[in-house]
């Protein structure tokens, strides 16, 4: 149960530190690359004074199927803490220009916002080989690149 995000069902920051560790080492051995991906809800706080918490945890829900649904199979989906998500797989990353995309057009195609302010997200990515960095630095790499997502 400590894997498991309660609200998104995602995994928690515990699931993500410790399925990353083995990610890591099968990237290193088979020499490949692994991605982090920050997903970061904008002004989570004021849609929760707005809205109510109810309607922000509905937000983070929807938020973490459009995720789910947008990586590939092994990508791992999960919630960082708040308002941010990572997604975290080996090889090539999701194209920075295309995944943002389609996160902004899941998110508005899921309806979560309808007669509200818009749900916006921020995006940022990181690429590395694992025994070059850690996964706190691809960390914080990625949320130091987060950019405003294109919305529909």
């Amino acid at each position: 149960a400590a894997a498991t995000d309660p609200v998104t069902g995602t995994l928690s920051r515990r699931g993500l530190l410790a399925l990353s560790e083995g990610m890591a080492d099968n990237a290193e051995r088979a020499g490949v690359e692994i991605f982090v991906i920050m997903v970061r809800v904008r002004d989570l706080h004021r849609i929760d004074r707005s809205y109510g918490s109810a309607y922000g945890d509905n937000v983070l829900q929807t938020v973490a199927a459009v995720l789910r649904s947008s990586s590939r199979p092994g990508d791992l989906v999960g919630r960082w803490s708040g308002s941010r998500f990572l997604v975290v797989g080996m090889g090539y990353p999701p194209d920075q220009e295309t995944f943002p995309r389609l996160v902004c057009d899941g998110i508005h195609l899921s309806g979560v916002d309808t007669g509200k302010s818009a749900v916006a997200v921020e995006v940022g990515f990181c690429q590395a080989l694992p025994r070059h960095t850690t996964f706190e630095q691809m960390i914080e790499t990625a949320e130091s690149a987060l950019q405003p997502a294109v919305t529909p």
